[in-house]
């Protein structure tokens, strides 16, 4: 017997057990799934079922602490495995499985090409098994069968993936109620991609206008440059930490990154890396003075940090969570959005004006400024649901006013990733985690349009130009970075 018939011979053994034994102790379970759950890599395969009376039990547990509707934690929960009450029921049949699996090649030490095939014969294997379950009747016929969903489920698995796994093994039925369930909503608007190396998520993009370069970088430490005015990829690299912030001077000269709690130089040319300074734990914002010479970084220890560009001396520290930290396009103030939004005197540090707090009531995780410096639009979420506010003044020293806010409803559904004003101000881009873009008047608050690429959720956004724009988030299949609209 080959190693892969030895591997779905004994998925089919271990399944058979786990999936009899759970439907022995629940006889009054409605079940509407069976599958094999594992990783991206297959390094685990564990049984997993989802039942109607489960689902409601755990519905009812997730309102009781989070709050919403009962209908819509029972939407959200329907397909994720890992919340099931019957998830890795029976796992302690699948002992042999783990050793098979112990035995054969580990991906990460194959190349490339040969970790696919190894990868591919796992789930190969994982789908056989069930195959051969069907066949013998293990998940019912007729009537019944077209009430189950037979399928391999992923923990961290896009919906399109889901689709496709869920076509290979069941009736057309079965695949149609399962389609009309996950709703995968279609790319909305034409773009482009950017980028040679497949990242699971971009989480922060920057543009500098004098030089047509835009950066982006990935928490798995990925770094990118394109220079879109010769239509060309100039960077493309991988660092060993995390990467969660990216900036670019204004004119297009330098570029710093985050490196876990590093703060590198990056020579847009070559990559090569000249460290800046260190944190007290992993960067989570940084952004560049307008003239150059400072570069400002929030870290996860809950500081805000000033360095020369240059020398990587120290000028000051504040403590302050802060998410994202933004120059005004002036240079003369500094916004910090955390647990508030704090609006400081990037000379020394000092707090000109608490714009926004109560922390206990909302986090305000993303800002913009407008290019005259004299709006701010900012992102929040809290009890009641998702914000994107735009305050407005007339010089530093006036008091900030709410100019015109937007409550969770219409096309504000989910919470705000990202914020962008267009070079002229008349615009504003949000990106989503749901993984939508949306395009409004800066004025009025108007929407104007909706966009929509392959990722699942959409973190990060900038305008090219008054006609363009780039944005970037979590892509499960792992495609190219960055996808730029022509609006």
């Amino acid at each position: 017997m080959s190693r892969d018939a030895e591997l779905t011979a004994a998925l089919v053994e271990a399944a058979r057990r786990a999936f009899t034994q759970v439907r022995a102790e629940h006889p009054a379970e409605v079940f509407y799934c069976f599958a094999l759950c594992t990783s991206a890599d297959v390094g685990y395969i564990e049984p997993t079922c989802s039942g109607e009376q489960g689902l409601r039990e755990v519905a009812q547990d997730y309102v009781q602490a989070d709050g919403g509707t009962l209908a819509t934690q029972l939407a959200e929960l329907r397909w994720s495995p890992v919340d099931s009450p019957y998830h890795s029921f029976g796992d302690e049949h699948f002992a042999e499985v783990q050793r098979l699996l112990a035995a054969r090649p580990d991906p990460y030490d194959l190349d490339e090409d040969a970790a696919d095939v190894e990868v591919r014969a796992r789930f190969e294997a994982c789908f056989g098994a069930l195959a051969q379950l069907d066949r013998e009747g293990c998940f019912g016929d007729g009537a019944q069968r077209n009430r189950v969903l037979v399928t391999v489920l992923q923990g961290d698995q896009s919906d399109r993936s889901r689709l496709r796994n869920a076509r290979r093994l069941n009736p057309a039925m079965v695949v149609q109620r399962l389609a009309e369930d996950l709703q995968i909503p279609e790319p909305i608007g034409s773009f482009t991609t950017l980028g040679s190396r497949a990242v699971y998520q971009v989480v922060a993009l920057t543009y500098a206008p004098a030089r047509s370069v835009l950066a982006a970088c990935g928490s798995g430490g990925e770094v990118f440059a394109w220079d879109l005015a010769r239509g060309r990829e100039s960077l493309a690299i991988r660092q060993d930490g995390e990467c969660w912030a990216v900036a670019l001077s204004p004119d297009g000269q330098l570029l710093v990154a985050g490196d876990g709690a590093e703060i590198v130089r990056l020579d847009l040319a070559s990559g090569a890396r000249t460290r800046l300074a260190r944190l007290g734990d992993k960067v989570s914002g940084l952004d560049i003075s307008p003239d150059g010479t400072t570069v400002i970084a929030g870290g996860w220890d809950d500081t805000v940090t000033a360095f020369e560009t240059h020398t990587g001396k120290e000028r000051w520290r504040l403590a302050s969570l802060a998410k994202c930290v933004r120059f005004s396009p002036n240079g003369q103030l500094l916004a910090l959005a955390g647990a508030g939004v704090t609006l400081v005197d990037p000379a020394d540090g000092s707090v000109h004006r608490r714009l926004l707090g109560r922390p206990s009531i909302a986090t305000y995780q993303h800002l913009a400024w407008s290019p005259d410096a004299r709006t701010v639009a900012i992102g929040s979420e809290g009890p009641r649901g998702q914000r994107l506010s735009v305050w407005r003044w007339q010089d530093p020293t006036d008091k900030p006013r709410p100019f015109w806010l937007l409550g969770t409803g219409g096309p504000l559904r989910d919470s705000v990733c990202d914020l962008a004003f267009s070079p002229s101000g008349a615009l504003l881009a949000s990106a989503h985690a749901g993984g939508d873009i949306h395009v409004w008047e800066a004025d009025s608050g108007e929407h104007r349009l909706r966009l929509r690429g392959r990722q699942e959720s959409m973190l990060a956004v900038v305008f090219i130009d008054e006609r363009r724009l780039a944005a970037a988030g979590q892509d499960v299949e792992c495609g190219p970075p960055v996808d730029i609209w022509d609006l």
